[in-house]
């Protein structure tokens, strides 16, 4: 009998710390992107052209960067629920063991 309580207290503890280390990295959003000033050694022809795209490129891939966080913060906060919910089924569990 002693074994199924420790069964169940791995489970729970398992479980627990599942949730917590999803949910801390639910906290964590991937960093924006930004261009990085080339060196000016080599002397080009400025037609501005090449600035704007990349400029539109930064502002588009950044909007997607949010849109990823958003979605990825979402789906670990629900996996730290469940897995939450699933160390308190497993406490649940060892209740009537007690009562027994």
């Amino acid at each position: 009998m002693i074994f199924l309580y420790i069964i169940w207290l791995l489970f729970a503890a398992v479980f627990l710390y599942l949730a917590y280390a999803t949910w801390q990295q639910s906290q964590d959003d991937l960093r924006p992107f930004s261009l990085r000033e080339r060196d000016r050694e080599i002397s080009l022809p400025k037609t501005g052209e090449g600035d704007q795209t990349g400029e539109a490129f930064v502002a588009e891939f950044n909007s997607y960067l949010e849109k990823i966080n958003s979605q990825n913060r979402k789906r670990l906060q629900a996996s730290a629920v469940a897995y939450f919910i699933a160390g308190i089924i497993s406490i649940i569990n060892l209740i009537p063991m007690f009562l027994t």
